[in-house]
């Protein structure tokens, strides 16, 4: 796999997680990172990634903070609008913007009672929001 562009990571990130498992492309002993060759788009995508992770907590942020990283991830071209909207999104009819939560959880919680088609844009979207979030944690220092 060839990462050339900002938006790559995310849909790459949600396709590939678990590639390994699903068609045995990987045989023991050999990492996932020998496998991937990242060009410099794909570095400075993830040294983007990597500075909004240091910004901003997932699992401890307001829907003010919710608006500024979607906006930052967004305008680097790492998230599309539609995966925005599902991060800036209020979480409940009585949300204000400084009320914090551990919105990573809340969003992964929320695909209990989610009757979408698992195939709709809203769950792909959905879920490549959840992909951006779990690797921006990841890359959170501490």
């Amino acid at each position: 796999m060839n990462i050339t562009g900002n938006n790559q990571i995310q849909n790459n990130y949600a396709a590939e997680k678990h590639k390994d498992i699903k068609d045995g492309s990987l045989t023991s002993g050999t990492s996932l990172a020998e496998k991937v060759t990242i060009s410099s788009d794909g570095k400075n995508a993830m040294a983007q990634m990597n500075s909004i992770a240091t910004q901003y907590d997932v699992n401890d942020i307001s829907q003010k903070e919710r608006g500024e990283m979607a906006n930052k991830l967004m305008e680097k071209g790492i998230i599309s609008t539609g995966v925005g909207m599902h991060i800036v999104a209020p979480t409940s009819m009585t949300e204000r913007p400084e009320d914090r939560s551990d919105f990573l959880s809340g969003m992964q919680e929320s695909l209990k009672v989610d009757r979408n088609p698992i195939d709709s844009e809203h769950m792909k979207n959905k879920l490549k929001a959840i992909a951006v979030l779990d690797e921006l944690k990841s890359m959170r220092p501490g």
